[in-house]
């Protein structure tokens, strides 16, 4: 008898791990990827989806240096910003934990503004967001950037906003300066493997 319980909970666990894994990954994989720099956070269809992607060059942007004070609030930055000069736009995309404290409090998703070295404005958009079992990733995009030399070292604001009845509440503003350095340049070769 007490064999039979041992194969019964062995075929169980068995089934229920391999299954349990399988589904978590599923859930999360876009996350891992979009963590790690394995994708990109370029959505076309924030510009409107009305630029031919066959000849989109993508300068691809590596964050040098982070200030420690989004970690401390513990909001992550992507390690790479991807600039398209066809449509004069930067993505990138940040995350954080559901259990962040700082964003419960003051809400679930973020804007961020950007202000480069002549203390221009950059007016973030906030594109859908990624949600995983334990993270949620927003992707972001900067508009009307004509220049890379623009955004060579910025100044980033993020805040947090809450969807109210009464309209739009926003949380207390975190800030963080980061250099940008070109890394690589691609083109429709190698845009696929960008995107995925």
């Amino acid at each position: 008898m007490r064999k039979r319980y041992i194969v019964i909970l062995f075929l169980v666990l068995f089934l229920v791990i391999p299954f349990s894994v399988h589904t978590f990954y599923e859930k999360n994989e876009r996350i891992f990827k979009l963590k790690s720099g394995g994708a990109a956070p370029i959505l076309w269809k924030l510009s409107g989806g009305t630029y031919e992607l066959d000849n989109a060059k993508i300068i691809k942007l590596k964050v040098k240096n982070k200030d420690e004070y989004l970690s401390e609030k513990k909001i992550h930055l992507t390690d790479y910003f991807y600039y398209i000069p066809k449509t004069n736009e930067v993505f990138f995309g940040i995350w954080y934990n559901h259990w962040n404290d700082y964003a419960k409090k003051d809400g679930s998703n973020f804007i961020v503004i950007g202000k480069n070295k002549d203390g221009e404005k950059l007016e973030g958009v906030h594109g859908p967001s990624a949600t995983g079992t334990f993270e949620q990733f927003e992707y972001h995009t900067f508009n009307q950037v004509d220049d890379i030399s623009e955004i060579k070292q910025l100044i980033l604001q993020v805040k947090p906003i809450n969807d109210t009845p009464e309209g739009f509440e926003f949380g207390k503003t975190i800030q963080s300066k980061i250099s940008l350095e070109i890394q690589k340049t691609g083109n429709t070769d190698n845009l696929n493997e960008i995107l995925n």
